[in-house]
């Protein structure tokens, strides 16, 4: 089998930046499962992370659809968020037909220089991490030859990602917000996290003051990077009401988003040497599958801003977050 180590899929160092796992430990592991496997089976194995990362990116954007007219606002915090996994992505299969099977057996096999149907199964990232996938050989719809690949690298029902936020407003009823994150070195070898996400709203305040609720209209847009290997993007188009009674608020909102992520790598070959004629490109490119979602949530005033939501899609999200300023 062709051994491609894909760095792309220290991906999950994507998740470094944001969430609480350790981040040259988990990449390391994950590129040690994955370079005895090949593209296409590497673009099966990290869906789930892909459609959930960046759908987690397009939640908690709000939390009330009010903003003062006149009376400059601040805050910051933490937004948290974790989408659901469904069983069925726990799991994936992939079926390659008409292949060269020389691009996945090794040499030794008999049916190394045979063309025939490829079948890629097991678990995802995200599922089981006991039970190894497979890869499959058919030649004329019989099993020729069978390879265990790799197994689940963390069993796990939501995806887990947290932010920190930043947000100014009050004037002329706008509100631009800030996600950021510095540049994290991680190693040599994969480079710099860099993460920045940006957005404006704006509230019926200041025109419709008399209406029995707030309406808001806005926009985000993300990027995680990892180097020059890994970007990824979010981006979401939403409109919010809210209704207060006291250090309550309710509010709910339809969104319009998008997410992708996008590999570039070169694997340098058995050689290890850069410009040789083993050089293999690498592209990948992943669009999530979310295109829309409803949003219902709650916010508490106590000093402090708490929220709770839950983001209701093609996946399920659930936010919540602290924010503290005036």
């Amino acid at each position: 089998m062709k051994r491609f180590k894909l760095v792309m899929l220290s991906v999950a160092m994507l998740a470094v930046a944001i969430t609480n796992i350790p981040g040259e430990t988990y990449a390391e592991d994950l590129e040690g499962l994955l370079q005895d496997v090949g593209e296409a089976y590497a673009e099966g194995y990290i869906a789930p992370f892909v459609e959930g990362f960046g759908t987690n990116l397009n939640s908690g954007l709000y939390s009330t659809a009010s903003i003062p007219v006149s009376r400059l606002t601040f805050s910051f915090g933490i937004k948290a968020m974790a989408t659901s996994i469904h069983e069925d992505d726990k799991t994936f299969r992939r079926v390659l037909a008409d292949v060269d099977f020389a691009d996945y057996l090794d040499d030794t096999d008999p049916n190394y220089l045979m063309n025939g149907t490829i079948v890629m199964s097991g678990p995802t990232v995200f599922g089981s991490d006991e039970t190894d996938g497979r890869l499959t050989a058919v030649l004329n719809g019989v099993p020729v030859s069978e390879i265990s690949t790799i197994p689940g690298l963390v069993d796990l029902d939501y995806t887990p990602t947290a932010v920190p936020e930043i947000s100014i407003g009050g004037i002329a009823s706008l509100r631009a917000t800030v996600r950021y994150l510095p540049s994290v070195k991680i190693n040599d070898d994969y480079g710099e996290t860099s993460f920045l996400g940006y957005g404006l709203q704006y509230s019926s305040d200041g025109i419709l003051p008399l209406l029995p609720v707030s309406i808001m209209a806005g926009f985000f847009k993300q990027k995680l990077e990892v180097g020059d290997i890994v970007e990824t993007n979010a981006t979401s188009m939403f409109v919010a009401v809210s209704k207060s009674a006291g250090i309550a608020t309710i509010y709910g909102g339809m969104a319009k988003e998008s997410s992708d992520m996008t590999v570039t790598y070169t694997y340098l070959g058995e050689d290890e040497v850069e410009g040789t004629a083993d050089d293999v490109p690498i592209l990948i490119e992943m669009d999530g599958s979310q295109g829309s979602r409803f949003t219902l949530g709650g916010s508490l005033d106590l000093g402090m801003k708490l929220n709770a939501e839950i983001g209701v899609g093609k996946l399920a999200t659930y936010s919540a977050g602290v924010m503290f300023g005036f």
